[in-house]
């Protein structure tokens, strides 16, 4: 897919998160410090992008020395290029924001070697970042890449429909990526969109079962499946991460809010989330795919990011909703939701 290249090419600013966050990991950076990055991807760019130019969203690691910013460019004939500035200053106070690397990026950079991104970059500023780079020992790191493709409300999605994608980049799932979809169209062609258990499985390895539970801590995932093997809820804990609107030019290249942000922070990095408040829940897309309605919400308390919950409510174009989907779908909703972390 066409965001999964963009992602590539911006791999050094876009790449997924990798462990919990801690607070203040990453932040909006202050007017100065906004104004000093974009002339650094200005400086980046400069006359080489003719066509259509996302917008740059700084960010600043929480101990203010090191910032990131990225830009994407759509060419005529629908070829794109990409530059990511990884930039440090010499106090938390300076002024002199200076590149460490070469800002322009075609593939997602090695980690090791002459010109891998560690050894400019620490690897927890990556981490805070939410930079990814490829070690052929181990995938990408740091590990694991984890991101939630949501449906586009409303919009039409190439010849398949609107899908919703869960994908795991490196060895979070216990060894290689993992990727579970729900779309209208079954096999061969796709998945369909009456995800099961043995979908989950498949995807990202054997869980662990408590009654109509299902856990696989390495990948902070949760799910609801009553019977018979049918998925009705997912939820998602830090640090799963929300791909930007593909359709949505300006917020590509930018890093993804993730599980675990702050509210500012979620509504600066997605246009999508400006809607949240400190404490609730925010109906982020409601589509319909195949027999299901798909109901992405972000949960919030403490003005952080708590949780993304995923309702999957099976209802056939006949009306008829006696069948054990539908069963499994109301006994679902009767139940407590699930939230991951403990309650307050």
């Amino acid at each position: 897919m066409r965001l999964r290249l963009i992602r590539a090419v911006v791999a050094a600013v876009v790449g997924g998160s990798v462990a919990v966050p801690a607070a203040n990991a990453a932040r909006i950076p202050t007017p100065p410090e906004r104004e000093a990055l974009h002339g650094l991807i200005r400086a980046a760019v400069g006359d080489r992008c003719t066509g259509r130019q996302s917008t740059p969203l700084p960010l600043v690691a929480g101990d203010a020395h090191w910032g990131s910013v990225a830009a994407v460019c759509e060419h005529a004939g629908d070829t794109t290029s990409a530059w990511a500035v990884w930039a440090r200053r010499s106090s938390v106070t300076a002024t002199d924001w200076a590149p460490v690397r070469d800002a322009h990026a075609t593939r997602v950079p090695r980690c090791t070697g002459e010109d891998g991104l560690f050894r400019r970059v620490p690897q927890s500023v990556v981490r805070d970042l939410r930079g990814e780079c490829y070690d052929l020992r181990g995938g990408h790191r740091p590990s694991p890449s984890l991101s939630l493709r949501v449906p586009r409300d409303g919009k039409p999605e190439y010849d398949v429909g609107p899908s919703l994608d869960l994908s795991s980049d490196g060895q979070g799932n216990g060894g290689g990526d993992g990727l579970f979809s729900i779309m209208r169209e079954g096999p061969p062609i796709g998945t369909g969109s009456t995800p099961t258990l043995k979908d989950l499985t498949s995807a990202f390895g054997r869980a662990r079962r408590t009654g109509c539970r299902a856990r696989w801590p390495r990948v902070a995932l949760s799910a609801v499946a009553c019977r018979p093997g049918i998925v009705t809820k997912l939820v998602l804990g830090p640090p799963w991460q929300m791909l930007p609107d593909e359709g949505d030019l300006p917020h590509l290249g930018n890093a993804s809010a993730r599980v675990g942000d702050d509210v500012a922070l979620a509504a600066y990095l997605d246009p999508r989330l400006r809607g949240l408040r400190p404490d609730g829940r925010f109906r982020m897309s409601r589509t319909r795919i195949g027999d299901a309605d798909v109901t992405v919400e972000v949960v919030t308390r403490g003005a952080r990011l708590k949780a993304i919950e995923i309702d999957v409510d099976q209802r056939p174009a006949t009306g008829d909703f006696a069948t054990p989907l539908a069963l499994a779908s109301v006994v679902a909703d009767a139940m407590e939701p699930l939230v991951l972390g403990p309650r307050p």
